[in-house]
């Protein structure tokens, strides 16, 4: 087994080769990209700075923080997208102002 660290950094590389890093304060348990985006969910409260309760996206290219945020009550462990919806699954009871039991499904449109 890997080490797992409890302080993450994801990083992206835009088109000159700079690196970009969004820093998570937990762990981030599952990564999906998504056209444009990358959705990252996990037990994480903010990531590089800004909150973001267990779920967020960022821009493929730039890295920076989408406006999309269905903020999780509990962690987000596997993230799935077709066409223009997430889905999510975790222990959460709450997703996107909505009481769910472990599985949710979110709009993509917010992120674009």
């Amino acid at each position: 087994k890997l080490p797992i660290r409890t302080f993450m950094e994801i990083i992206f590389f835009n088109n000159s080769g700079k690196s970009l890093a969004r820093n998570a304060n937990d762990l981030v348990k599952t990564l999906l990209v998504s056209g444009g985006t990358v959705y990252v969910g996990g037990t994480f409260t903010s990531i590089g700075g800004e909150v973001r309760n267990r779920i967020a996206a960022l821009d493929a290219v730039t890295g920076s923080l989408t406006a999309w945020n269905p903020n999780a009550n509990e962690q987000v462990n596997a993230l799935a997208a077709s066409g223009s919806t997430v889905y999510a699954g975790g222990v959460f009871s709450l997703l996107n102002g909505l009481t769910l039991s472990s599985f949710g499904i979110i709009l993509i449109e917010p992120a674009s």
